[in-house]
């Protein structure tokens, strides 16, 4: 009678810790994709002109400094940043967190810098636009040497709450770091095409299987606000794998293929 109570009691601890196991591992935050940075300095200056004083809203400046390269970041609190520098790391002399353009220092106004910086793999430096359309965000990598874009995209994101504020949230983003070669990226692509595949159907299926490589398979049903105007067109996402270097390519992966209509 003992041993059987025993048994029970022992059988209640082990499922509690089971438990306690999955609760903690679905309530860790997901874990950055990006390298981690040496070390990251914020420089505080002043109040922003776009805002009145009792807002709060301060000019910032953000230096990410890693092994080979300092990314520096402007914001005056406007959507985007006001530029982006990056800057090389010279015989071990390390780049003071300045708004002066440094020696060497590849320069991004408005124009080219998309929006806000976003991590760094190896020497390849991600960038996000401000803002996001029809669930999807574009970003772009460029070379942290050169300056020069290597790839770009639209990727699925879903909206979050961050200290009240409506922030971005990328669907996971897998990266692979082979012995040889660029990083290869896994993510869910975002398609905007130029029909309703809710309306057409199979003709404009075989047109979007046509745009993006995916496999001959059933024409996926779509979500959306489709019965207030049919012919939206849709935006497909669709889970691909790029291996990024001189001709980087997104092509599609085994995983489920959604259909929404555009905003």
């Amino acid at each position: 009678m003992r041993t059987n109570v025993i048994s029970r009691a022992l059988l209640v601890l082990v499922s509690m810790a089971i438990f306690m196991q999955a609760r903690s591992q679905i309530a860790r935050p997901q874990a950055s994709p990006f390298d981690r940075p040496v070390r990251t300095v914020k420089v505080d200056l002043g109040p922003s002109e776009f805002y009145e004083p009792k807002g709060k809203v301060r000019n910032t400046l953000t230096c990410y400094y890693y092994p080979l390269f300092v990314v520096k970041e402007l914001d005056e609190g406007e959507k985007g940043a006001e530029w982006g520098g990056i800057v090389p790391i010279i015989a071990g002399n390390l780049p003071q967190c300045k708004q002066n353009q440094e020696k060497g220092e590849i320069r991004f106004d408005q124009v080219h810098w998309l929006g806000y910086f976003s991590g760094v793999v190896g020497n390849y430096v991600f960038q996000d636009a401000p803002d996001g359309l029809n669930g999807s965000l574009y970003f772009r990598i460029v070379d942290a040497t050169t300056g020069k874009n290597l790839f770009e995209d639209e990727a699925k994101r879903n909206y979050r709450m961050k200290d009240g504020n409506l922030v971005w949230e990328g669907e996971r983003l897998w990266i692979e770091r082979p012995a040889r070669g660029g990083p290869v990226l896994t993510y869910t692509r975002g398609y905007f095409a130029k029909c309703s595949l809710y309306k057409d159907g199979a003709a404009c299926w075989k047109k979007i299987r046509a745009a993006t490589g995916l496999p001959n398979m059933p024409v996926p049903k779509c979500s959306g606000e489709y019965k207030d105007d049919p012919d939206d067109p849709s935006v497909i996402f669709y889970p691909v794998r790029v291996a990024l270097g001189p001709q980087s390519e997104a092509k599609p992966v085994p995983g489920p293929v959604r259909c929404e209509a555009q905003e």
